[in-house]
């Protein structure tokens, strides 16, 4: 890099850089002011020149050591007007061009058989194509006799297509023929590889199985078609269905009452499901069949309705024992010795449905339950005897979810829709009672129950049998009791430790005003310190009563 000096021969206003076949020239903000060819190496002629049909250098080229040509244009003054670096190989040459002060100005690429102009923005300008004389196929229009193009196809039976000039792009069709199936695939592009479309046949009868393409209007997207071998459903430009029609030919025929007017076709799948059309082939519903029930749903595919044979279920009677409301079916299923039961209304509606399988490690059967549509509605898990363990379900209101229920074998606690709780009541009857200062009156009860670790799970309930806390107790390798608490919601209050003869050693507390956290406890055996909610120190008090007196 060497400096340029003003006429004062002191002042820098630029620099000049050589990579001994070019010189850039800077100023102080290090922009290019001037790209010129480098004399020395004309002189040495490690620059090529180029010359026209009038011997007049129209610029210079070198190739640098990796193979990358450079190609400087020239004014008649012998300054630069651009320069282009290019990079080629067997099949294949692309080029950057570059203006007078080196800014990138476009790109080109050749395939070996096509070559594709790109604008600064790398936006394609154009695509013309050199396909190898006598090497190209008519393309007829739908007269069969018109030519409105030329192809061309490669080894991997990817064919390109030209306007009439047989030099233009115009897109891309691959073809892929699948033996075993006996389909061929014809997938199809644009000039600049954008997807259009596919289409499947069956080789040998031509026949469409199904296909799919996009639709554009001045380059911009505008809708879509899809044929699934028997429907064709068009979409506008958002995706909403415009319309849906079946080729009916070989469909089966419904009749109304009178047995001769037609309403409609059906077609039935290998799964059993029929597909219900209108006189027009337009889709209107489906329906499945499972052997029992019959399902059926609208065209879009929401649930309409489930109606069951009822002859052979098991009838669901009202309190007098007599009317019939109901019927339910059976069936075993493969899960613990379990079972499915489903419900239905005295019309063979569909009401409901539940699943039932025994825990083998625990011997327990577990059932949960479904609406009409399959929604979980809840489960519950009972002992051999049939005792009810546990228990979750859903509230429903109006068909809107309105709160959930939890029961855990004592307490059922009540939450919101969104899961806020609402209160919390258990069955106090098997409770230890616990009673007030009079030693009569009880003012609440307490549940304990051993853990699989040795130590034991304490939950505490006011008068009414509302959860009001917990508390779980285990041994320490010392043989230290270790209690903590919660309150009703199971936030930690704090924790304590005891040795064998009941005496505290150490104990932390959250403390709470209206529920709220306002400050800290913590005792080491001998100090309380106390925190504000922050944990910023307080005060701090010593049990003096277990020292020894200093007299």
């Amino acid at each position: 890099m060497q400096p340029i000096y003003d006429t004062d021969g002191t002042t820098i206003i630029g620099y000049t850089y050589s990579n001994g076949y070019a010189v850039w020239a800077y100023n102080t903000s290090w922009q290019v002011t001037n790209i010129a060819v480098d004399t020395a190496a004309i002189t040495s002629g490690a620059l090529t020149p180029l010359l026209d049909g009038n011997s007049a250098t129209t610029g210079y080229t070198y190739t640098d050591a990796y193979g990358a040509l450079y190609t400087y244009s020239v004014d008649t003054s012998g300054a630069v007007t651009g320069y282009t670096t290019n990079y080629s190989g067997p099949g294949y040459s692309y080029t950057y061009s570059n203006d007078e002060l080196g800014n990138f100005t476009g790109y080109t690429y050749f395939d070996g058989t096509t070559t594709t102009t790109y604008d600064a923005g790398w936006n394609v300008v154009s695509t013309v194509a050199a396909p190898p004389p006598g090497n190209q196929t008519p393309i007829l229009d739908a007269d069969g006799v018109t030519v409105i193009g030329y192809s061309t196809t490669d080894e991997w039976g990817t064919a390109t297509n030209y306007a009439l000039d047989g030099t233009t792009v115009t897109g891309y069709v691959y073809t892929y023929v699948d033996a075993g199936n006996n389909t061929t695939s014809v997938t199809t592009y644009d000039a600049n590889w954008s997807y259009l479309g596919s289409e499947t046949t069956n080789t040998t009868t031509q026949a469409v199985l199904y296909s799919n393409s996009y639709s554009y209007l001045d380059g911009v997207f505008n809708g879509y078609t899809s044929f699934d071998g028997t429907t064709i459903t068009v979409y506008d430009a958002n995706w909403v269905i415009v319309s849906s029609t079946a080729n009916t030919a070989g469909m089966t025929e419904l009749f109304a009452a009178d047995g001769t007017t037609l309403i409609g076709y059906s077609t039935t799948d290998v799964w059993g499901t029929t597909t219900i059309y209108n006189t027009s082939g337009v889709k209107t519903g489906s329906s499945y069949f499972d052997g029992v029930t019959t399902t059926t749903y609208d065209a879009n595919w929401n649930f309409v309705s489930s109606t069951a044979n009822t002859s052979g279920m098991t009838a669901i009677l009202d309190t007098d024992g007599v009317t019939v409301i109901g019927y339910s079916h059976t069936v075993p299923n493969q899960w613990g010795g379990g079972s499915n039961t489903t419900t239905y209304d005295a019309n063979g509606n569909k009401t409901g449905s539940s699943n039932t399988w025994t825990d083998t490690w625990s011997g327990n059967v577990i059932t949960s339950y479904q609406d009409a549509n399959g929604n979980f509605l809840g489960s519950e898990t009972r002992n051999v005897a049939g005792d009810l363990l546990y228990s979750n379900f859903d509230i429903y209101t109006g068909g809107v979810l309105t709160g959930h229920t939890s029961f855990d074998g004592t307490t059922t606690t009540t939450y919101d829709a969104n899961w806020n709780l609402l209160g919390s009541a258990a069955d106090t009857s098997s409770m230890t009672p616990i009673l007030g200062a009079d030693g009569v009156t009880v003012v609440g009860y307490s549940k304990t129950v051993a853990d699989p670790w040795g130590g034991s799970n304490t939950t505490t309930y006011d008068a009414a049998g509302n959860k009001t806390g917990s508390s779980n107790t285990f041994t320490d390798w010392n043989g230290n009791h270790v209690t903590s608490y919660q309150d009703a919601n199971w936030n930690f209050l704090g924790s304590e430790t005891r040795n064998t003869a009941g005496a505290l050693l150490f104990s932390n507390f959250d403390i709470y005003t209206n529920g709220v956290v306002t400050g800290h406890t913590n005792f080491d055996g001998v100090t309380t310190t106390t925190y504000d909610a922050s944990w910023n120190f307080v005060s701090s008090t010593v049990n003096t009563a277990a020292m020894t007196p200093i007299l």
